[in-house]
Parts: structure tokens; C-alpha cells; sequence
């Protein structure tokens, strides 16, 4: 059916995506669209049969009206030069990353992650509220300018992103957009109040028509310019059928400046233009503050706190020498020199022959591993010599950076308490509003309207709950730095509210209580072999292939021995990695365990045949602070539980002989008996490592892994300590109590500070102007308490302290 506009229609109408009403619709199959726009969405949805799309919708959150969109073209987001520096590929799907205008409120949010729904190329579609940046992950090949397009059809202009030099230009040219709105709020405030005080005074007759007239033009520019971003929250607000704390404060602007004007020109000295352009100057002042605060409390050192910031040699060929150069200033393609110990700070080819380095922060394993020339070490490696590189990804595309980022990414999830402040918002929105609203009818009532006014203005300014909603998110933004600088990587905010909570923990025995790297601490030589070889050179041709963790322990005593072997291992029939076995020359030779008499020894021995060459005691060491750990944790009345693999005896030589005083010790458990376990309790805290204790981590509220591997830890667990210190577990303890309780406060004091400010407004001890003044100033204290608790913390250096705050 064609498209057509029925003359015949006199109502109005609502549009069948955004229901804005509208006089001239375009009609399409009985459905009506406010704009072409809309009727592209509503028609994409019935396309990909998604149509029940609307169903799951609650009422009051409607789409955005598609109106005057302005239109940018994205042909080049196809080019194969381009999205090869644009886009991330994972797993054959395509991540973009883009900067979206016009961010302002939670309808955003929810239209923006929808994008799934609206696109079958689309995958996920994340927003990070406090960057305005949108992450989609898509199919291979995806055509990106139609994803660009329907973003920009539905209201929110795309940029793409290809590193973070863009992102900040972006973000200068909207900070710069409200800095000059800033500028102009405050000049005009300055000067209305000159103009005010003389009418304060007394001003009469012709001075005070003059005054109120040179504040109504001074006010204009603060209306209709700097008081923009509250009206198009606003308008959002009101299309989406959603309440958000900008509603109100258009409402006493237009309503403020509406009535000045009109008493202006009735001779009355009742006018509000030296509160509204107050009001606009602090509020948007506060506004920018806290998205300064927030942003840096996002950005901080995170990077920094896995990979040191550190300067390396960048070869000049120009000059044929290597230059000091910051890490971050490397490019694809240079050449650079690591000294022994360094970090690789991005992803290179080795130049070198061969060389060792250190993985345990990516792989987890424990000791060097050698790589050859053309090789790819990975960002995060530690060089055990001097290497030289060349680079073959920048720090952004590294495998450490984009590990992080994907830690990042969800930090923007809300969690419930977030979520609560959300709705409390909204709800004191409406009860400010009825409020203010009932105030107004009873002195209309009584015959004192403009007193009515007065209070109505006063009310609807003092309540606005900015404070209650920005304070949250803010302070879990500075919760999850926090514990990053101190290496723990937690995935969300919800994780940070959950382990505030926990009143059971679980650990592992190996590799969480213990080392995880076993040491020989006795090499009993009985004897050569019948052929002359020695049990060094038998272990070494036996494990040398071997991953097991006891294999690395003797690979790693006979490499510090500076032994030479022969090579004979042409001669070594087969090598199995758990219990290696060989043949050399008819005999058989192999390694048994034998019974232990200590919780932590391993004894082995190695024979040729029957015949012992050699008697072995391995040992994996318990970590120094487990034991003050795992009672300081008990003495806080959490229950603490070890759940180990290993053999009961074993675990009960362990518990005993390390006077550990746990509530339960349970060995001989396989990952799905821990798991059963776990799921038994409440409240519950799982760490391990990564690995085998996967199902358990399931099962409980919150899971970490302890060192080991980067990859397996953040995929497997929802926090991930990036060193092997079992403090960090009362640290991590420690930094989400403390958010919470900050968290709590802020919340507390801004309640209190909007029920008593009603209360007063309603009295009538607080007028308009005054009422403009103290609403942000509550913003600006709850921003001041997260700064000083996120100082207190970083000055908490005893556990002694942890459970009195």
C-alpha cells in the first residue's frame, strides 16, 4: 500500500512506535508514524519478525521520537582499509566502537542496548553511560554503514572511534559546548544580581520597570541557550513516558521565567530571574564537576596497575641507536629493546634467536618458557633477559589492554543498589511534584497565589534529586579503581555489593593456600644406570616434555644445577605428561610416588626397572601469609572452608600441621562435589584457580581466581587478584564494605537533605533563590565524601582497621 497523508483526519493521533501525537500522519496499513523515522524502526522490527519487540516494553518506555535527525553518510566504515583500524576481531566477530551524541538519561541507555533486536547482524550493543561511547560486537563482514545508519535513524549521531585520541577530541568539543554554557549562565547570574539587589532594596516607579527589564534581557541568553541540556532531557523524558530529575528542573525555569516576565510588564517586583539563572549556573556547574569526577575515578591508572608505565629503547636508524621512549608512544613496526625483568608492553616479534620469559601473568604457568625468533610474545610477558622486539600491535590492540577493557565494559552494569537509587529518583521526582503541585492549590485556594508560586518554585528547585542519583554510580566508579590499583580486577558493580555480604568462603588448597610451585628440597642419589647415566640426566629426559606441575619443579632444580646433558632422545620410546616412562637401551625407566609422611612433600623415585637410581622429596610450599590470613578472616566470624582434591589424610596432615582452624577441610572432592558443596551455603565467596574449581564457581554468589591466569581467571570468575598475596582477599573484603557503607551515607544524606529542604520550601523559610543555591551544593557533598572515603582508603594500610570502619 502506498504511503499518504488522509486529509479527512482532524484528531490527532499517535505515532505506532514513539505514540508522540501528531495532526498529519503518515499512514501505512492502518499503523500511523509521527516521522519516516519512526516508521524505518517500526518496519524493520515487522521485517526481522521481532514485532513482539513492543510486547516486552513497559509503557513508559516508549522510543524516542526520529524527528529532524540530521544525516551523516558512513560508506567508508565499509572500506577494507578502514575497518581494519577500526575494528576488533574476536572469534570471528566484529567490535566497534563508537561515540554517540545527545546521552542524557536512562532511555538512552535502554534504546542503545536494544540495538540486537533492531539489526540481525548485531550481537550485543554496549553503552557506557559516563564516556558516552557504544561498543557493538557483530557478526563477520557486517555492512557497518547500515548499523551506523539505524543508530543515527533512531536519534543518536555516531562517530567511529579508532583510538583514544578520538574519543578525547569528542569529549573536549562537548566539554568545551558546556563550559561556554557555563560561562554565559554565570556572567548573566552575576549581573542579574546587581540589577536584584536595588530591587531588593526598594527600587520603585520607573527604576524598577528598568531593572526588571535589563534582567529580562540579560535572562534570555541563560533560557534559551545555557538551559538547553535540561530541556532536552526533559522532552525525552516526557516523549519516552519516563520520569527523570531534569523534568523538574525545566518545569521551575519555563514556569520561573514565564511569570517574570509577565510581572515585569504588570509593574510587580516579583520576579525569579536572578534564581533561575542561578539555578542553571550551579546545576550545570555540579553537573560538570561530578562527570570530571567520575570520569577520572574510571580512567585512573587501571592499565598502569597491571602493566607498569615504563620507558623502553626505540631504535633509530637514522641515528643507529635506541632512543628512551615512553611504552605508550610505541608503534606497529618499531623496533625496541626490553631490559631483564621488564614487562612486554605490547604484543611483538622476537628478534632474538631465541629467549625466556616469564608468563605466569597471561598462561599461568610457573616457570620461563622459551620462545624462538618470529615468535609472538604477548603484552604482559616478563623478559628474563635483554630481548629486542618489533612491535606487531599498538598498546590498544595488545592482548593485556583488550583483556582489561573487556573488565571495563562491564563495570557499567548496574547493580541492584544502583538500580534502587534509579527508582528512588524517579519516585521523589513524583512526590516532589505532587508536592509542590498541592502547596500551589492551597494558597490559590486562600487567595495568596503568589505565595503559592513561590513555594512551588522553591520546592520543585530544592528536591530535585540530582544528588541521589549521580551519587551511586559515582562511587562504585571509585570502588572498582580503587581495587584495581591494588591489583584486584572486579568485573561489576553488582560483584563489589555482593562480596560486601559474605559470610562463607572457599579455597582451594593448591596454587590458593599453597604455592602451586612445587620445589625439590632433597635429590637422594642411589646409583647410576646400567648404561652409566646419571638420575639427573634420566629426569631430564624423562620430564622434559612433561607439563605437570611436579615436572616443572624438577626441570626447574636441574636447570639451576648448570648441568650439560647428552641428547639421547632419539632413544626414548614414549613420555606421558603425569607419569612420564621411558625406554633407553631395553630398560624401562620411571618415576613412582610413594606414601608421604608431611601434608606438604611429594617423594618420588626414580627407577630403572626395579632397580631405585634415585630418592626425591618435592614440596609445594604454603604462601607466608596464608595462615595469618585465613585467621585473621575467621576472627571476622566468616566461615572459611577448604575444599581440596587431594587425598583426605593429605588434607588433614595440612590442616593440622599448619594449625589452620578452618570450619571444615574436606579432600578427596572432584570439581563437581565442590560445587555440590558450595551450593549448600549462603552468602558465599569461592576462590581458586580458575581451572578445575569453574563448576564450584558457578555455584557461588561471588568467585575469584588467585594469580595464575589472566585469560581463564577473568573468563572464569567474577574477580581476579593479579598477584598471589592471599591479603587481598580482606582487601578486596575491605573495599567493598567501605563503598557500600559510602554508598549508604550518601544515600541516607540525600534523602535527609531533600525532606528537610521540602519541609522548609513548603514553610516558606526557603524562597527560590536560595532553593537554587542549595540544590547543588548537596551534589557537590556527596561528590566531597567519595573523594575523602576514596583517600581513606588508599591510607588503610593495616588490616587492623578493615572491620572498624
Amino acid at each position: 500500500m502506498e504511503l499518504v497523508q488522509p486529509e479527512s483526519l482532524k484528531a490527532a493521533v499517535e505515532c505506532s512506535h514513539c505514540h508522540e501525537k501528531t495532526f498529519q500522519p503518515l499512514t501505512k496499513n492502518d499503523h500511523h508514524f509521527c516521522c519516516q523515522g519512526c516508521q524505518f524502526v517500526y518496519e524493520l522490527l515487522q521485517k526481522n519478525q521481532l514485532n513482539d519487540f513492543y510486547d516486552y516494553i513497559p509503557e513508559e518506555d516508549r522510543a524516542n521520537s526520529l524527528k529532524n535527525v540530521k544525516e551523516k553518510k558512513f560508506e567508508y566504515l565499509n572500506l577494507s582499509e578502514y575497518k581494519n583500524k577500526w575494528l576488533t576481531k574476536e572469534n570471528e566477530i566484529e567490535v566497534g566502537l563508537f561515540f554517540v551524541e545527545g546521552i542524557h538519561c536512562i532511555a538512552c541507555l535502554w534504546i542503545l542496548e536494544k540495538l540486537d533486536q533492531l539489526h540481525p547482524s548485531i550481537i550485543s550493543s554496549r553503552l557506557n553511560f559516563e564516556e558516552s561511547t557504544l561498543t557493538i560486537s557483530a557478526k563477520e563482514n557486517s555492512n557497518w554503514e547500515e548499523i551506523a545508519n539505524l543508530i543515527q535513524k533512531i536519534g543518536y549521531p555516531p562517530h567511529p572511534l579508532t583510538d583514544e585520541s578520538d574519543l578525547r577530541a569528542k569529549k573536549q568539543s562537548e566539554d568545551k559546548s558546556l563550559l561556554i554554557k557555563i560561562g554565559i549562565a554565570a556572567a548573566c547570574a552575576m549581573n542579574i544580581m546587581l540589577y536584584s539587589i536595588s530591587i531588593y532594596s526598594g527600587a520603585k516607579g520607573d527604576f524598577l520597570l528598568k531593572f526588571n527589564l535589563i534582567n529580562t534581557f540579560l535572562s534570555l541568553p541563560v533560557v534559551f541557550f545555557s538551559a538547553i541540556p535540561f530541556y532536552k532531557s526533559a522532552f525525552s523524558a516526557i516523549k519516552n513516558k519516563i520520569i527523570n530529575i531534569d523534568i523538574p528542573i525545566a518545569l521551575a525555569i519555563i514556569l520561573g521565567f514565564t511569570l517574570s516576565v509577565f510581572n515585569t510588564l504588570q509593574g510587580s517586583d516579583q520576579t525569579y530571574f536572578d534564581a533561575i539563572a542561578t539555578l542553571v549556573f550551579l546545576v550545570l556547574f555540579s553537573r560538570f564537576v561530578l562527570k570530571k569526577a567520575q570520569s577520572f575515578s574510571q580512567r585512573g591508572n587501571n592499565l598502569q596497575s597491571i602493566i607498569e608505565s615504563q620507558v623502553v629503547g626505540k631504535y633509530n636508524a637514522q641515528r643507529d641507536l635506541y632512543e628512551n621512549v615512553p611504552s605508550s608512544t610505541i608503534k606497529v613496526g618499531d623496533i625496541i629493546k626490553i631490559e631483564a625483568s621488564q614487562s612486554i608492553p605490547v604484543n611483538s616479534l622476537l628478534v632474538n634467536t631465541q629467549a625466556k620469559f616469564q608468563t605466569a601473568a597471561i598462561t599461568g604457568e610457573a616457570y620461563p618458557k622459551t620462545y624462538y625468533k618470529n615468535d609472538e610474545i604477548l603484552s604482559g610477558f616478563i623478559a628474563n633477559e635483554e630481548v629486542t622486539l618489533q612491535c606487531l600491535k599498538d598498546r590498544e590492540a595488545s592482548y593485556l589492554y583488550q583483556m582489561f577493557r573487556k573488565v571495563k565494559e562491564n563495570w557499567s552494569n548496574k547493580s541492584p543498589v544502583t538500580q534502587l537509587s534509579d527508582k528512588a529518583s524517579k519516585y521523589l521526582v513524583i512526590a516532589s511534584f505532587t508536592l509542590a503541585l498541592s502547596t500551589l492549590l492551597y494558597f490559590i485556594v486562600h487567595g495568596q497565589a503568589m505565595v503559592g508560586i513561590n513555594r512551588f518554585l522553591a520546592i520543585i528547585v530544592i528536591t530535585c534529586p540530582c544528588a541521589l542519583g549521580l551519587a551511586t554510580p559515582l562511587m562504585f566508579a571509585k570502588g572498582l579503581n580503587i581495587a584495581t590499583k591494588n591489583g584486584i580486577l572486579i568485573k561489576e558493580q553488582a560483584t563489589l555489593e555482593k562480596l560486601s555480604h559474605v559470610k562463607n568462603i572457599f579455597l582451594d588448597k593448591t596454587g590458593t593456600l599453597t604455592e602451586g610451585n612445587f620445589q625439590v628440597v632433597n635429590w637422594d642419589v642411589k646409583g647410576r644406570s646400567k648404561d652409566g647415566f646419571s638420575s639427573f640426566e634420566l629426569a631430564h629426559w624423562l620430564q622434559k616434555n612433561s607439563n605437570h606441575p611436579i615436572a616443572a619443579g624438577i626441570k626447574n632444580y636441574l636447570s639451576n644445577l648448570n648441568l650439560q646433558f647428552k641428547e639421547i632422545s632419539n632413544e626414548v620410546e614414549n613420555l606421558l605428561n603425569s607419569s612420564p616412562v621411558g625406554k633407553i637401551s631395553g630398560s624401562i625407566y620411571k618415576f613412582e610416588s610413594l606414601p608421604s609422611k608431611n601434608s606438604s612433600e611429594h617423594p618420588l623415585v626414580l627407577k630403572e626397572d626395579d632397580k631405585v637410581l634415585a630418592e626425591i622429596i618435592l614440596t609445594d610450599p604454603i604462601k607466608k601469609d596464608a595462615r595469618e590470613e585465613v585467621e585473621f578472616l575467621r576472627l571476622q566470624n566468616l566461615n572459611i572452608h577448604l575444599l581440596s582434591g587431594d587425598t583426605q589424610q593429605r588434607v588433614n596432615d595440612f590442616k593440622s600441621t599448619n594449625l589452620f582452624n578452618f570450619k571444615n577441610a574436606l579432600g578427596d572432592l572432584d570439581p563437581a562435589q565442590k560445587a555440590l558443596y558450595v551450593s549448600n551455603y549462603d552468602e558465599t565467596l569461592m576462590i581458586g584457580d580458575g581451572v578445575n574449581d569453574t563448576i564450584a564457581f558457578s555455584k557461588a554468589d561471588v568467585s575469584a581466581t588467585i594469580h595464575g591466569s589472566l585469560e581463564i581467571g577473568l573468563n572464569a570468575s567474577d574477580i581476579y587478584f593479579s598477584k598471589p598475596e592471599l591479603s587481598l582477599i580482606s582487601k578486596a573484603i575491605m573495599i567493598s564494605k567501605e563503598t557500600m557503607k559510602v554508598i549508604k551515607r550518601n544515600l541516607i544524606f540525600s534523602l535527609a537533605y531533600n525532606i528537610i529542604g521540602a519541609g522548609l520550601a513548603i514553610a516558606g523559610l526557603i524562597g527560590p533563590l536560595f532553593a537554587a543555591i542549595f540544590m547543588p551544593i548537596s551534589s557537590l557533598t556527596v561528590t566531597l565524601s567519595c573523594i575523602i572515603s576514596t583517600k581513606y582508603l588508599n591510607e588503610i594500610n593495616r588490616k587492623e582497621t578493615l572491620w572498624k570502619l
